[in-house]
């Protein structure tokens, strides 16, 4: 019988834990929604990121801004549902700060 070590065990879970990411990822609706969460890889690991901040970022980037909306609320109301998909996903965790406002990070893993 062979025992694996501390550091086989960690490659299997790390294995088995970025499948799990991948498939959520591959299974989001839109080129757009992966577009979103992938910018929010561009954080460094453990940082918690502001969801407005972010909300403006996607704005900025031409994420969020259809050419339906009418004003910036219907963009932040879509940023907001989008933060939703990716946390449902269990690509992001929602969080709070120190301060209590709303954030999110990236979850489990980083790389």
């Amino acid at each position: 019988m062979h025992l694996m070590n501390k550091y086989e065990i960690i490659d299997d879970m790390e294995e088995s834990v970025f499948k799990i990411l991948k498939f959520s990822f591959d299974r989001l609706r839109s080129a757009n929604l992966k577009n979103c969460f992938l910018y929010c890889a561009l954080s460094p690991e453990d940082h918690f990121i502001l969801i407005e901040e972010l909300i403006y970022y996607w704005f900025g980037e031409g994420f969020i801004n259809d050419d339906g909306m009418q004003s910036l609320d219907d963009a932040i109301n879509r940023g907001y549902a989008i933060v939703d998909e990716l946390c449902n996903a269990s690509l992001l965790e929602l969080m709070e700060d120190w301060d209590k406002n709303k954030c999110v990070k990236m979850h489990v893993v980083h790389d």
